[in-house]
């Protein structure tokens, strides 16, 4: 069953037909929205058109078109069902101390680049549970602005997800349903900065009933793989409202351990794992993953694996399988996923103070690995680094690494930090390939001239 709300109704059911696919994207889009009064089509823009602001062309509007692609129906499906989650008569009292106050402001602090909305104290939040797992709602209703803007917002709504952080944003209904008004109020609302926000493009898509969304992408400098801030904008009887997405990529970074990027998040997940067994912890990593490498579920593989070592100390078996994994069906081809899984159980290790304690189960991990050559190389640098930073003497198992034939710059790279005489010693008994003796001699060389400055501190 499918519903519409009207913010001051109760939900109407508007399908209960079978919908596959595209085709279950596209009828909740259109279908949804037939069912809400009076909504007017956006005139179509037969040209492009700019709208020219402060620092210059800033908005950008394609041809309205008569299609919807599939990337297209699962952010306007994404959309609605935030617009249609959202529910004055759940929210409750925000708990300064609460768990979910903590949530609340690492979202909120998360925009302050991004537009003039001041957003000032929530007036109340709660949590539901969707297909994309545990989500905050929050409402702010007293809205501030600066720099002399006029506050056309009636409400603004935070609706957090795992890896999406949304802003739903409710104006009036001709903010929305005209595209010349619409775009002087994105220019208006958004905070233009060639290192942050550069420009806007907007476009009108209609679905199949007539129905008009626009659909905007944001130009914004962002890592390689990260996608950028997007927005919908709707109209739902005389209301209109404005979706912004913030990729938590680009968010989570004040966001408590947790809270960002894990499906479990109220209660925490940290809370629900203290009944679970070894067996059944180790059976949870590496779950959650949602087919893209980028959002591997690190940060919930971490808290799995900081539970397991705060209970006992793991065998060497168990070392093994945490660090190369079951992995399910994952890609072994990819080398995000392999470096992210061992990063995970060595930030979790770090975090304890039990790095030192694990270096020689980590070095047979590495040892008695079966992850391709090309991969193991990467994975043992990041270990060996690790060590190198937290002063752990890893370098008999450097040595056994090299004499093995594996990871030899990194092994390398690990002893240059090395200053003793034992270390060349065992360097000079290794005989490698011309490569890697040319790299030797130059390690061999540096730790004679750090053994002048005296021994590190070793933990």
């Amino acid at each position: 069953m499918i519903y519409t709300k009207d913010l001051t109704n109760e939900p109407k059911p508007t399908s209960n037909s079978a919908m596959v696919g595209a085709a279950l994207l596209l009828i909740l889009s259109a279908t949804a929205l037939a069912q809400s009064p009076s909504v007017a089509p956006i005139p179509k823009t037969p040209e492009h058109l700019f709208v020219r602001g402060h620092a210059g062309q800033r908005i950008w509007w394609h041809p309205a078109r008569e299609f919807v692609a599939p990337h297209d129906l699962e952010w306007m499906s994404a959309a609605l069902a935030a617009v249609n989650g959202l529910d004055v008569a759940s929210i409750s009292a925000v708990e300064r101390a609460d768990w979910k106050a903590q949530v609340l402001e690492a979202a909120q602090i998360s925009v302050p680049w991004l537009w003039r909305i001041n957003l000032g104290t929530a007036s109340g939040l709660y949590t539901v549970t969707s297909t994309q797992g545990d989500v905050l709602v929050a409402q702010w209703r007293d809205l501030g602005s600066y720099k002399g803007r006029r506050v056309q917002e009636s409400e603004v709504w935070l609706w957090d997800e795992p890896w999406e952080t949304r802003f739903v944003i409710r104006v009036a209904r001709e903010v929305v349903s005209d595209p010349k008004t619409f775009g002087r109020y994105c220019e208006d609302l958004f905070l233009w900065k060639d290192d942050l926000l550069r420009t806007l493009t907007l476009r009108e898509v209609r679905t199949h009933d007539g129905h008009n969304w626009i659909l905007g992408v944001f130009d914004r400098p962002t890592p390689s793989g990260v996608p950028t801030v997007s927005m919908q904008a709707l109209t739902v009887g005389d209301k209109g409202f404005i979706v912004v997405n913030v990729p938590k990529p680009l968010a989570d970074a004040g966001y408590p351990v947790g809270a960002s990027r894990i499906l479990e998040r109220f209660p925490p997940l940290a809370s629900r794992l203290r009944g679970y067994s070894k067996e059944a912890l180790l059976r949870e990593l590496g779950k959650g993953y949602p087919e893209h490498t980028l959002q591997y579920p690190e940060q919930r593989d971490m808290i799995i694996v900081s539970e397991l070592v705060a209970r006992e100390r793991l065998t060497k078996s168990d070392v093994r399988e945490v660090v190369n994994g079951r992995y399910g069906g994952l890609n072994w081809e990819d080398p995000a996923v392999v470096v992210t899984r061992a990063r995970a159980f060595v930030t979790a290790l770090k975090s304890r103070g039990q790095l030192p304690k694990y270096k020689s189960e980590l070095v047979l991990a590495l040892l008695e690995s079966t992850i391709p050559a090309r991969f193991s190389d990467e994975i043992a640098e990041y270990i060996l680094s690790e060590f190198a930073k937290e002063r752990v003497d890893a370098s008999d198992g450097a040595v056994s690494l090299l004499s093995s034939g594996k990871c030899g710059y990194s092994c390398l790279n690990y002893l240059a930090t090395e200053p003793s005489e034992a270390a060349i010693r065992q360097l000079s008994s290794i005989n490698l390939s011309p490569e890697l003796e040319a790299k030797k001699a130059v390690v061999i060389l540096g730790i004679r001239r750090r053994m002048a400055l005296g021994p590190p501190k070793r933990n």
